[in-house]
């Protein structure tokens, strides 16, 4: 009688234990669930700029700095892209020559660039009264060609939007390929400032840097 009720015991207790073992694997299935989940959240989060409250990723270009953040050049090289209305073809290095200009990187799938499109369209016409220009630069896929078309012709961009499938441009002043991601460049073709992200303020402190570089 008393083996039997220890086998019984045995029984409840080996009971509990596998219990306690398949909650605790399912404890922790759950917790790498939630783990894979917050690192996918983040990923998509920083590829589209998303930065805190400070608006992102900022870098005053000096020459003590410069070679970090655009690995060794200083000016922009004879990056040529192809404009997406197909009228023909723009040099990075030789476009707008004379002005201080602006290129932002944006995608289809980049939420947050569509109020700096809103904004940066807005305030074009002004830009180009203080010798800046813009250049939009579509960091979308060539699969992706007739989705930037849409875009473009939906926001109504007024300044030149290229594509940068290959990511020539990308490589050299973008290699995380962000978006938005925000580049200054001077009348000498000289990098000056790369922001990465956009929130409110955001374009007073750009448009503030390229004026500034305009009157020098």
């Amino acid at each position: 009688m008393n083996s039997v009720k220890s086998f019984l015991k045995n029984s409840k207790i080996l009971a509990v234990i596998e219990r306690s073992r398949k909650l605790r694997n399912r404890f922790c299935f759950f917790q790498f669930l939630f783990f894979c989940m917050v690192v996918l959240f983040l990923s998509v989060t920083l590829r589209c700029g998303g930065g805190g409250k400070t608006g992102g990723t900022e870098k005053i270009v000096s020459p003590s700095n410069e070679n970090q953040a655009f690995k060794g050049h200083g000016t922009l090289p004879d990056i040529v892209l192809e404009k997406v209305d197909g009228s023909g073809l723009i040099n990075l290095r030789t476009f707008a020559e004379g002005k201080v200009l602006i290129i932002f990187f944006w995608a289809t799938w980049c939420t947050s660039c569509k109020p700096q499109i809103i904004t940066i369209k807005s305030n074009y016409d002004s830009l180009l009264k203080h010798g800046i220009e813009v250049l939009a630069v579509s960091i979308d896929t060539s699969e992706t060609k007739s989705e930037v078309l849409s875009e473009v012709s939906r926001f109504g961009m007024p300044f030149p939007v290229v594509f940068d499938t290959e990511s020539r441009a990308s490589s050299f002043l973008n290699p995380t390929s962000s978006a938005p991601f925000t580049v200054i460049v001077d009348k000498n073709r000289k990098i000056i400032y790369s922001h990465e992200g956009f929130l409110s303020g955001d374009f007073e402190k750009i448009q503030k840097i390229a004026i500034d570089a305009s009157m020098q």
